[in-house]
């Protein structure tokens, strides 16, 4: 029955049917002919269960399995005895089973972003300083280098924390307590955590981490927002990267490498630096599929189609950024117009949606004040810029 639930053709028979896929199914029957009533189960269970997008529960296929088998052998000593009736109230004992088993990992998994260690994530479009809050605790907040827009903060072993170089607080309960650094839009900042990983957060950013990753299985942190990680290397506990998606997910063991996994954008990016990468994503409720990157190459997840697309690249245009410049190469002008309103904090519109394509190649120095990153955008892009208010701006 494994080979039926780890086959992504099998899994795109039951949710998807086409003629490609019905004929990998009917070649398994031709060879298998005693798996019918398996099939048939394994088919029902899966409509039964949810959409296979809705669920995700890659960590528990063991215990979804065995549920699955131990009902299915049940089941098979009956089959002969069993009418229509009964036939219905078979595939309700195994959906409970099953469903039973997968509800409590997904719905104890699916919003494990938003209620991590039964923290309350803070919202950034309520706040205009970098905040960092232990716990469920009020939030600290932390000042910024003026010239650079960008906060420090480093954990150390003895649980203290060091915010811009002084000595702020201390964890109370370190191995059991999660922090949450939030860097709204015009601010950068950058965390050092208990492992001495370096995370660079970039503006419009959500981070949630522990304080200490010791007596833990792997290192494991949340993202929204955008992140160039250099992490610390640890062969005994993996370092583990998950988004606001459920269906995307980063291991890694010591590299460098950033993420882009804005709520507000269509896809996630993941460009590798240095070391390796392997990307985890969910294909449907039972298969995850796996893709390793080697430094140079981006991973272009779109949300919608849920497809990886691999690419060659120059990492140092992907993480320019931490150093406070925006490098783009024949980029279309609504990327670099994104970029800019979430680093400064501004609203710059696009009036002629025939320019949002335009492409523009150069390099901008966000430590500019914004004036000035604006008129060497307007030498790159040959378009002019008008001032509407202190705060937007128009390109025609």
């Amino acid at each position: 029955m494994k080979k039926y639930l780890n086959n992504p053709d099998f899994i795109n028979w039951v949710y998807h049917p086409n003629k490609e896929n019905t004929k990998s199914v009917e070649d398994l029957l031709l060879k298998h002919p005693d798996d019918k009533y398996i099939i048939e189960d394994l088919k029902a269970i899966l409509l039964a269960i949810a959409d296979e997008n809705e669920i995700s529960i890659p960590d528990v296929k063991e215990e979804v399995f065995e549920a699955i088998k131990l009902k299915i052998k049940e089941n098979e000593k009956q089959r002969n005895k069993q009418g229509l009736f009964s036939q219905f109230y078979k595939y309700a004992a195994i959906l409970v089973v099953a469903f039973g088993v997968a509800s409590f990992w997904f719905f104890s998994t699916r919003h494990q972003f938003s209620n991590f260690g039964n923290t309350k994530i803070g919202n950034l479009d309520s706040i205009c300083s970098t905040q960092l809050i232990l716990g469920n605790k009020d939030a600290l907040l932390i000042d910024v280098d003026e010239a650079s827009k960008s906060s420090h903060v480093q954990y150390k072993n003895d649980g203290n924390i060091i915010v811009n170089n002084k000595e702020t607080a201390k964890t109370e309960n370190p191995k059991e307590e999660f922090n949450q650094l939030l860097v709204p839009y015009g601010k950068r900042s950058k965390v050092v955590l208990e492992d001495n990983t370096i995370v660079h957060l970039n503006a419009g950013s959500k981070f949630v981490f522990p304080s200490s990753f010791s007596g833990k299985d792997n290192r494991t942190v949340f993202l929204e927002g955008e992140a160039y990680f250099e992490v610390a290397t640890n062969k005994e506990q993996p370092f583990v990267v998950k988004t606001i998606n459920d269906d995307y997910q980063i291991n890694v063991l010591g590299t460098k490498f950033n993420v882009a996994a804005y709520a507000s954008e269509k896809f996630i990016q993941t460009v590798l630096k240095e070391g390796s990468v392997k990307i985890l994503k969910k294909e449907n409720v039972f298969y995850t599929s796996e893709t390793l990157l080697v430094p140079g190459q981006l991973a272009h997840w779109d949300k919608q189609h849920k497809e990886i697309q691999l690419y060659d690249v120059d990492p140092d245009f992907y993480t320019a950024w931490t150093q406070g410049y925006l490098s783009f190469n024949r980029d279309p002008l609504k990327k670099i117009v994104r970029i800019l309103n979430r680093y400064y904090n501004v609203s710059i519109v696009i009036e002629n949606d025939a320019f949002k394509e335009n492409k523009v190649t150069g390099k901008l120095d966000l430590n500019d004040e914004l004036e000035t990153t604006l008129n060497n955008l307007v030498l790159a892009s040959k378009l002019t810029i008008k001032k509407r208010n202190d705060n937007e701006y128009s390109i025609e």
